[in-house]
């Protein structure tokens, strides 16, 4: 823990942007993966043994805003392209959370192609007693 679950359509994978080229797909989520991961060791004083990313990827079938499907919007339409992502994590402080928004918010517009202001990060806190892992509640570790 942290876990953060990123949803968002697709990565902006480079010059030709082709989407069936699953390897421009790996080497995009291995260069965001790293920089994501830097950006919660740093903010939150952790281990990068500690942080696992989530990439759940939608359609443009899978997303609307405003009441219309990312598939119905102009490719240049700001409203497209909008990142959710979930940071499950125990309580840190609002400086903490902070330096991460400031962090990730730039990555995830960069590599997803979408303004900064499209990008939304959600702070999941939990306490020991919410949390297992292989069986073990964390307040029993």
């Amino acid at each position: 823990m942290p876990y953060l679950e990123i949803l968002a359509l697709k990565l902006r994978l480079g010059q030709d942007n082709d989407p069936t080229d699953t390897y421009a797909l790996r080497d995009a989520r291995s260069a965001l993966s790293r920089d994501m991961t830097a950006a919660v060791v740093s903010a939150f004083s952790v281990l990068p043994a500690t942080v696992t990313l989530f990439f759940i990827p939608l359609n443009e079938e899978d997303y609307a805003h405003e009441g219309e499907l990312a598939a119905d919007l102009s490719g240049d339409d700001p409203r497209r392209q909008r990142i959710f992502v979930k940071v499950h994590a125990y309580a840190r402080s609002i400086d903490q959370r902070r330096a991460l928004a400031v962090a990730l918010t730039p990555l995830l517009a960069c590599h997803y192609g979408a303004s900064p202001e499209n990008v939304a990060i959600y702070f999941v806190d939990r306490t020991l007693d919410e949390v297992a892992h292989g069986g073990r509640m964390a307040v029993d570790s």
